[in-house]
């Protein structure tokens, strides 16, 4: 949130892109608390807007998580597994690079390969 402040702080208070980046992200967030146990209660205008009625996905997205409807997440999920396989050449080159120039520690070949 610190980020999007800078930024906003910088743009003119009448930019309607700041006016709409302001709504969409400060006007839609919540300060949650966690409880003792270490629950959080999502407000439901963030689960409704969410499509989240239910059960709900959890999933960790390395620097965060997010939570999603579990149809949407498979959705999501099958749409961004295709673009790995798609693009597997372009996935694959910078890890390769990094791995010559040894800035990966402790790689292990897969698929028996030799390499990572």
């Amino acid at each position: 949130m610190s980020d999007y402040r800078q930024i906003l702080a910088r743009m003119s208070p009448d930019d309607p892109a700041r006016e709409a980046i302001v709504h969409s992200i400060f006007g839609r967030s919540a300060d949650l608390k966690m409880d003792d146990p270490g629950r959080i209660k999502l407000p439901d205008m963030l689960l409704s807007y969410a499509g989240i009625t239910g059960k709900i996905v959890f999933s960790g997205a390395f620097d965060r998580f997010r939570i999603w409807n579990p149809d949407e997440f498979a959705a999501y999920d099958a749409e961004m597994v295709a673009k790995t396989r798609a693009s597997r050449g372009e996935i694959d080159a910078p890890f390769r690079e990094a791995l010559a120039a040894g800035a990966i520690s402790n790689a292990k070949p897969i698929n028996g390969e030799g390499d990572a």
